[in-house]
């Protein structure tokens, strides 16, 4: 793996490009458990990490708040042992692969002490001071941290065109700040070197612990890695020798006006416009996320 140029985004996010040859699909969410949940809603998110013998995966749970503490470990429980027998057969030592006991290898506590079984987990999921045990692994019980809902990169990426995020959804996290750049700033633009690799996008969650002071709160790491690799770009554009006539800013006072009657996505996306309307150009061309690095290239 090689680190590209990353950067930072000081008001929600921490942001890292990677070139990498193969996909990595999670990032260890280190020793914390995770609850996400709105205000008023009848059901809440639950996250954790497990790496346990021949298991490794990220568990997401979507339960009850009116649901008891008996209830939800034994889901856990269950759902672990599916995971134990989708990988490997029982072995002697391991977790019971056909139902963990709840008393046992999994169980919820509150500083240390077992929580009653018959608690609702909406009266509990706030508080500090939980835990989660797992095959003798322990948990923090973190309640809404910074998190990242979602994090995708575009499906087409071309060398010496900027790339960024296509799409990027938070939760928890503090949105009052302005970017401030590090390395090449939000965009990466690829290089001759990238073509043939995918790009790797890292993102930390973060918030202020207190609007005055300069500490943060983070939540996991998220990845997204590029559904295709980096392609060679289509060589010199035409209003790349268009911009030799405003290579400087203009006097104060002044402004330059571009139009563009950019054509939408929706009236290229059919069979009939790749081979009717427009059967000189080729499919890829006409995607939108192939033609707005184009346009973006050309405005900044």
């Amino acid at each position: 793996m090689r680190i590209l140029p990353n950067i930072s985004k000081t008001f929600a996010y921490r942001v890292k490009f990677f070139r990498v040859s193969q996909i990595i699909r999670y990032y260890g969410m280190m020793s914390n458990a995770y609850v996400r949940y709105e205000e008023g809603s009848d059901r809440f998110n639950f996250s954790f990490n497990l790496e346990y013998k021949h298991v490794n995966r990220q568990f997401n749970f979507n339960r009850s708040v009116s649901e008891t503490i008996n209830d939800f470990v034994s889901r856990i429980s269950t759902n672990i042992s599916k995971a134990l027998d989708k990988k490997k057969k029982k072995e002697k030592g391991q977790c019971a692969t056909s139902g963990i006991d709840s008393d046992g290898l999994v169980k919820l506590l509150r500083d240390g002490v077992p929580l009653p079984s018959d608690t609702k987990c909406g009266e509990i999921i706030r508080e500090d001071g939980l835990q989660l045990i797992v095959c003798d692994k322990m948990y923090g019980i973190v309640f809404n941290p910074p998190w990242v809902r979602s994090l995708v990169l575009p499906d087409s990426i071309l060398a010496d065109f900027p790339a960024y995020p296509s799409k990027i959804e938070l939760e928890f996290a503090s949105r009052d700040f302005s970017w401030s750049p590090i390395g090449e700033g939000f965009f990466y633009t690829p290089t001759s070197n990238d073509i043939g690799s995918r790009l790797m996008l890292t993102c930390t969650p973060r918030t202020k612990v207190a609007a005055d002071e300069e500490t943060y709160r983070e939540g996991p790491k998220t990845e997204a890695i590029s559904p295709t690799v980096v392609e060679a770009g289509p060589g010199v554009c035409p209003f790349e020798v268009r911009h030799a006539f405003t290579s400087e800013r203009v006097s104060e006072g002044s402004f330059r006006v571009v139009s563009y009657n950019i054509l939408a996505d929706t009236y290229v996306d059919s069979d009939f416009s790749r081979n009717v309307l427009y059967p000189y150009c080729p499919p890829y061309a006409l995607a939108i996320n192939y033609r707005k690095q184009l346009l973006l290239k050309e405005l900044i």
